[in-house]
């Protein structure tokens, strides 16, 4: 079982460069170290979104715990302390994969 949410973030339209350089520099790559998968990413500039789609293995109590895990490392608060605060809205759900 994967367990997947749906991130939706509602962007400062002057910061948006600046955070997707920050978040595709470190994001992905320190969220993999505790088990999670990017999917995706879309921009839609003309509503100042940004949504992603991330996993992880086991089902929403894993999600969550690995989560929990994640947010309280130090490699998580270092990089998070060199961006701007930049959302002005954030969506979080679970959400299940439909293939057509």
């Amino acid at each position: 079982m994967t367990t997947r949410q749906l991130r939706r973030y509602t962007m400062i339209p002057e910061r948006f460069d600046e955070f997707l350089a920050w978040y595709f520099a470190g994001v992905p790559a320190i969220r993999a170290e505790f088990g999670f998968t990017v999917e995706w990413c879309v921009v839609d500039r003309e509503h100042e979104r940004f949504d992603w789609l991330v996993s992880h293995p086991g089902g929403p109590d894993e999600f969550l715990a690995a989560e929990r895990e994640f947010e309280a490392s130090e490699v998580w608060t270092g990089y998070l302390a060199r961006v701007r605060p930049s959302l002005v809205g954030l969506e979080a759900s679970f959400v299940e994969l439909v293939v057509p």
